[in-house]
């Protein structure tokens, strides 16, 4: 039995995803397996390099980043510092090769929401991590709408 991997998004929210890798065989990896996510509630962008993906953060309506550490122009740490000093408020997934892991495990430390080892990520732990930045973003905001309201009563 093969069984899909399934995203719980509302049908009326689509979920903007900016992917970050200059690989063009990890991207289309990326790409085949939200492929086979049941569920047509996200939107797939993608930047070959940091410098054109922090234009389109830049732009605004990016609800989620998978951010490759090693791109033509930024390399390791500084990759993932740059972005989340350029957009702190959009949820950063590392994706590291295995070279990379200690660092993706600094930038989890330093405010990304996840990190994935290229290489050893399927489908279901890809929707998996994406489900759960929908989810963590989605509590955050119904938690400031009930501090905004305690704040006004």
């Amino acid at each position: 039995m093969n069984r899909q991997s399934e995203m719980r998004v509302p049908h009326s929210e689509i979920v903007k995803v900016l992917l970050v890798e200059d690989n063009p065989g990890d991207a289309r990896m990326i790409r085949e397996m939200l492929a086979e996510v049941k569920h047509d509630g996200f939107s797939l962008e993608y930047a070959e390099q940091l410098s054109t993906g922090l234009e389109r953060l830049a732009e605004g309506g990016i609800d989620m980043v998978f951010l490759d550490l090693s791109l033509p122009d930024s390399r390791g740490f500084d990759t993932f510092a740059e972005t989340y000093a350029r957009a702190p408020h959009v949820p950063i997934i590392v994706l590291a090769g295995l070279d990379d892991e200690e660092v993706a495990v600094r930038a989890v430390r330093e405010g990304a929401r996840d990190y994935l080892v290229k290489g050893h990520v399927d489908s279901n732990l890809l929707v998996r991590a994406m489900s759960y930045v929908v989810e963590r973003k989605r509590a955050e905001k119904e938690k400031r709408g009930l501090q905004a309201q305690a704040y006004q009563a």
